[in-house]
């Protein structure tokens, strides 16, 4: 499935978050040289507690790619804010808890064309 081949609103709380500043701060930073790889690993918290069940969250039917609508859609803002758009996206969803039927981790890879690889498991 690649990622930007539909449309998707969202809001930008990461824009404007610590998480930002600090991620900003070492991109314009000499300290730690040219960035490779980012990875970035998350999960559904949620997911794993007894009231997930009863959730809009858990519903696959309704909701199938919680976890990218919910959590991961920050990350990808925040990286394609600095990045650009990627060249290249993978999605590839998976449901760990075994709580629910909709998608609870997911992993992303994203090429852009700075030869820059993001991965987000």
């Amino acid at each position: 499935m690649n990622l930007f081949s539909f449309s998707l609103a969202y809001n930008f709380n990461f824009r404007f978050s610590e998480i930002n500043k600090t991620f900003k701060n070492y991109l314009i930073s000499k300290t730690i040289g040219k960035i490779l790889h980012i990875s970035i690993i998350s999960s559904h918290g949620l997911a794993f507690k007894k009231e997930y069940l009863e959730s809009w969250r858990a519903n696959g039917e309704n909701n199938l790619n919680n976890i990218l609508n919910t959590v991961s859609i920050h990350f990808l803002d925040l990286l394609n804010l600095h990045f650009g758009i990627p060249k290249y996206s993978s999605y590839n969803p998976s449901l760990i808890s075994g709580n629910g039927t909709a998608f609870d981790t997911d992993l992303i890879v994203l090429k852009y064309n700075n030869d820059k690889k993001i991965v987000r498991e």
